[in-house]
């Protein structure tokens, strides 16, 4: 599974990383222009009830950071607003996070099983008052449930 960056706000640093010195992590910078969202296209396999996943703000002089993630169906043309995604089969809602260095758990859950592959947005938002640097805010841990 590959995470692609969908958000287009012009950064200094990178919004979407990869590191390879950090385990089982997506790193999302946010942006004071609005909710940064990365993809996995296909990335909920068909028919699972639920995503679970885990965020982590690993900086101790960061701010509070808000993350949300939401289910889509594969050829729809995902629109997000500072509220949400406008077209979602799923969404959790935003959580904000203010403790650094702690894992917090976020997650999805459909009302019914859909017979296709979704795509996985992970998105990050700045709450008011809070700066986008330093950020080094993760997803950590996403795992698929069947109920």
């Amino acid at each position: 599974m590959s995470a692609k960056l969908v958000t287009t706000y012009p950064a200094e640093l990178p919004l979407l990383l990869f590191p390879k010195d950090v385990e089982d992590g997506i790193f999302l910078r946010p942006s004071t222009r609005g909710p940064v969202v990365a993809v996995i296209r296909g990335g909920f396999p068909a028919f699972a009830q639920r995503l679970l996943g885990q965020v982590e703000i690993a900086h101790e002089e960061a701010s509070s950071f808000e993350f949300a993630v939401a289910l889509t169906l594969p050829d729809e043309d995902l629109q997000w607003r500072s509220s949400g995604p406008k077209n979602s089969v799923g969404f959790s809602g935003w959580l904000r996070v203010e403790d650094r260095f702690k894992l917090h758990d976020i997650g999805v859950k459909l009302l019914e099983q859909i017979s296709t592959p979704l795509t996985i947005s992970l998105a990050i938002r700045l709450p008011q008052g809070s700066s986008p640097s330093p950020a080094n805010a993760f997803w950590r841990n996403l795992k698929f449930m069947w109920e």
